[in-house]
């Protein structure tokens, strides 16, 4: 729960990587939602709107999946209503050690797109490349298949790139959802044997 008066930065869906934050202050709060003042005016801001917070935490810089649930506008000055949709990982450095996952059994849908092999992986997230238009922010249903298995959840669209001829690279977060956490057992697991079988190679 954040406290009254608390300061972070959210950045809205865009077809870019690009960390453009908007800052906000927080009016009230409590373990369901957050209830924020927008600093900026005119911002494109819609319910339902997956965005990502950005904030200082233990003397960190982190990003949390969040979502607007509300929605007030007076002459230009927006009120906005938020809960979260995951957790706070960092957003300084890779919390996590990804390895690459070309060769490996493994693809993931994300949305309705088509199984899309895996690039890399990590115990929260993956990257696929893809010929369809996600944003960053965006978040979206993800089925996970690896060898036999398949692990279904919710992924948060968190990097974009460009790779041309129709193709951009997606970087994945798992997001927290009511799947009792299938996706990052899913994903641990991949990370985990991927690793070891890569170390038996050596």
């Amino acid at each position: 729960m954040f406290k009254t008066g608390f300061e972070f930065y959210l950045q809205l869906p865009s077809s870019g990587d690009e960390r453009l934050l908007h800052p906000a202050i927080v009016e009230e709060s409590s373990s369901e939602q957050t209830q924020v003042l927008m600093t900026e005016e005119n911002l494109e801001l819609d319910l339902d709107l997956d965005i990502i917070l950005y904030y200082e935490l233990q003397h960190g810089f982190v990003q949390q999946p969040a979502r607007i649930i509300a929605l007030e506008r007076d002459d230009s000055t927006d009120v906005v209503t938020i809960v979260t949709t995951g957790d706070p990982i960092s957003a300084d450095t890779r919390e996590c050690y990804r390895v690459t996952a070309i060769s490996a059994d493994a693809d993931a849908r994300v949305g309705s797109s088509e199984p899309c092999g895996l690039r890399d992986v990590s115990a929260t997230g993956f990257a696929i490349v893809s010929s369809e238009v996600f944003s960053v922010g965006e978040s979206l249903p993800v089925v996970l298949r690896f060898e036999d298995s398949e692990y279904t959840g919710t992924g948060c669209i968190q990097s974009t790139r460009e790779l041309g001829r129709n193709r951009t690279r997606y970087g994945v977060l798992c997001s927290e959802d009511d799947s009792g956490g299938a996706l990052l057992d899913g994903l641990n697991r991949i990370s985990l044997l991927i690793q070891r079988s890569q170390l038996s190679r050596r």
